[in-house]
């Protein structure tokens, strides 16, 4: 203990060092349990079980509050009747907070004349307890309820899934779980296993990276081979020039070039070949056969395969609160944008001798059948070729034929389909934060925590590429950001930062910071 009371013999005993004697040990324990276990809000036991339709009993269980610890040595039973939703469903938290009470009322005597020695009772409480106590937050009723707001004052327990007929599940709160020793060294004591398997592989692995750079560099790349390739078939056939040459050639009819439509007569169409002109087209919106299919999932016309939803970056964690009224208040245009549609058609199918010069020179992707050369693809529907085109032998591939099918991939950069871009203006104050995505993939849900919030008023949340800690090229609002940052250098002063350094930029229309 930091502090301790002194007893002396023949010395006056007040009730004031008796009560000191406990405050002291009460809070050296405090400053323990803050300095070395938890010193924010987490709890222990307060295990959550359905006892009834509508009724939860939390066993015994512990809180632990900046330092001070709240118990509950008995069973909790919290009857949910009254936060059942009505039609759909609804969420509600189990919440504990600390309390301090007296309690154990006993009748005593006290003195009010020492010479007469007259006492008078009265009933006084004789034990201070800090007591754990649980209630309810019922969220909004909704088909998928959301989280109900809780007050930073308050320590989560756990979540209790309603319906009209009663409990639907329990979920204990994790987060705010006080983690055990016992638990913490076992997961050091896997995580070590770990690293004592896989550092010896990780520790070599920026030496031989630097070894096999050093060889790269010492290769010839596949398009100066390629280059080569063709410069030697060119001068090849000039030397092997008959003395009688003419010159030939082969229409592909890929466009009009060479080809008289203006005659009588002539019906065709040309797109990339000659094909039939167009007769009883038409044109409709591709739908699903099926639009109940449960093997798919249908958002705003973009249809994904079935797939459920998987947490890629966490910043859970309570560290304070920042009012949001306090950044200036701007306004701010943003361009909404749609995705890129692809259109893939397909071309004559023929049969090709692999020993030909001109199908030796191409890039042949052996995993997926697709064969490469002068932005012409082929995809090889029947045999494999016998020889790559950097010389490496297939076995068992084929000698000779080879039955090819010419496709062509169109990539459109326009609105998605027939959806115009728009433009809205935001108005209000902006918070922004920059944050790393290690790989591509599909973003399908954004969580947000807010401690509180005011009675009305939207939050919009607003995803852009950045650069250099700023928003990408391609949105407007990046583009916004660099001509305040041009106009600002060129107006004020010079400014640096050191080699390897991200910078944070500032303007009087938004704030981001790099991670």
């Amino acid at each position: 203990m930091e502090s301790t009371v002194l007893f002396r013999d023949r010395q006056e005993l007040q009730s004031a060092d008796l009560n000191n004697a406990q405050d002291f040990a009460r809070a050296s324990l405090d400053h323990v349990v803050k300095d070395t276990i938890d010193g924010g809000k987490c709890y222990v036991g307060f295990t959550a079980s359905k006892t009834a339709a509508a009724e939860v009993t939390l066993t015994a269980g512990r809180l632990y509050a900046g330092g001070q610890v709240f118990a509950r040595d008995e069973d909790v039973v919290l009857d949910l009747f009254n936060a059942l939703p009505l039609v759909t469903k609804k969420r509600v938290a189990i919440v504990a907070f600390g309390q301090t009470v007296d309690t154990d009322v006993q009748p005593r005597d006290f003195l009010i004349d020492a010479q007469l020695g007259t006492t008078e009772p009265q009933s006084v409480a004789m034990e201070n307890h800090r007591r754990a106590e649980l209630s309810v937050v019922a969220g909004t009723e909704s088909p998928d309820p959301s989280y109900p707001p809780t007050d930073a004052n308050v320590t989560v327990i756990a979540y209790v899934n309603l319906d009209t007929a009663g409990i639907l599940s329990i979920e204990p709160w994790v987060p705010t779980q006080c983690p055990n020793l016992r638990l913490v060294a076992n997961r050091v004591t896997a995580l070590e296993t770990w690293r004592g398997q896989i550092s010896g592989q990780v520790d070599t692995l920026r030496t031989d990276l630097s070894a096999l750079a050093d060889r790269m560099q010492a290769y010839a790349t596949k398009i100066e081979v390629v280059d080569l390739t063709e410069q030697l078939e060119e001068l090849r056939r000039k030397v092997y020039e008959p003395g009688a040459y003419i010159y030939y050639g082969t229409d592909h009819f890929l466009d009009e070039t060479g080809t008289d439509a203006a005659k009588p007569g002539y019906d065709a169409f040309l797109n990339e070949g000659v094909r039939f002109p167009t007769a009883g087209s038409a044109t409709s919106t591709l739908a699903l056969l099926n639009p109940n299919n449960t093997f798919v999932t249908v958002n705003n016309g973009f249809v994904l395969p079935k797939y459920g939803h998987g947490l890629r970056m966490n910043l859970a964690g309570y560290s304070g609160e920042v009012r949001m009224a306090q950044y200036s208040f701007e306004t701010t245009e943003i361009r909404q944008l749609f995705r890129t549609r692809e259109r893939r058609r397909y071309g004559a199918t023929r049969e090709v001798c692999s020993n030909a010069t001109w199908w030796r020179q191409g890039t042949y992707d052996l995993a997926a059948n697709i064969f490469t050369r002068n932005g012409e693809t082929w995809e090889v529907t029947n045999g494999i070729p016998d020889v790559m085109p950097n010389g490496q032998r297939i076995p068992n591939g084929n000698v000779h034929w080879i039955r090819l099918r010419q496709f062509w991939i169109d990539t459109y950069q326009e609105p998605y389909w027939d959806r115009v871009t728009t433009t809205t203006t935001l108005n209000g104050q902006q918070v922004a934060q920059t944050f790393l995505n290690s790989q591509d993939g599909w973003l399908s849900q954004v969580g947000l925590y807010f401690s509180r919030k005011a009675a009305s008023g939207d939050v919009h949340v607003l995803l852009c590429e950045t650069s250099f800690g700023m928003p990408g090229a391609r949105s407007r609002a990046g583009r916004v950001f660099r001509r305040l940052w041009k106009r600002r250098c060129r107006s004020r002063q010079r400014i640096s930062w050191p080699d390897g350094a991200t910078p944070s930029f500032s303007s009087q229309r938004a704030t981001i910071t790099s991670p």
